[in-house]
């Protein structure tokens, strides 16, 4: 009895599962990144928040550490997924291939099986473009703390000479 290798078959419930996994890590980011951006605008709004520098610095330092746990959480759901779908276990090296993978720093091996190692490169693409989208709202953000400072030099009396 021959046996047949599918090993290089194309494996479509690793696309679908990838993608999937993809989209909802892209709602993620869009959702957590909406609610910040409205609670700063409410409370720019209300005059409570972004009137000085120290304000300023924080919602620089408060940007980052949200897009941080984002990354973080993205990586939680790829190493959960791969593990609930019993692809890696047990989990903690399911979570520990998936920042390697995630952040394309691969560091650890690969102990998925070949026909779901397309699953790599949809999950390196995602955190590609999370991290991408990241920068820009980093870069958003320090031009417009920038543009506040600018306004706050240009409040200041003029020093006599």
């Amino acid at each position: 009895m021959d046996m047949i290798d599918n090993s290089n078959d194309f494996n479509l419930n690793a696309l679908v599962l990838g993608v999937g996994i993809l989209l909802l890590c892209l709602l993620v980011q869009v959702i957590v990144i909406h609610y910040a951006v409205v609670v700063i605008s409410y409370l720019q709004k209300r005059r409570m928040y972004l009137t000085g520098l120290r304000e300023l610095q924080l919602t620089f330092f408060l940007g980052a550490v949200v897009l941080v746990f984002i990354h973080l959480l993205h990586i939680y759901i790829w190493g959960y997924s791969l593990y609930l779908t019993s692809i890696i276990t047990p989990l903690n090296k399911a979570i520990i291939f998936a920042g390697s993978t995630y952040t394309t720093v691969g560091f650890a091996g690969d102990p998925m099986k070949a026909d779901w190692q397309l699953l790599t490169i949809i999950m390196a693409t995602s955190g590609l473009f999370s991290f991408g989208l990241s920068t820009s709202i980093m870069f958003t953000l320090t031009h417009r703390i920038f543009a506040k400072l600018q306004s706050l030099r240009n409040e200041l009396p003029a020093a006599d000479a």
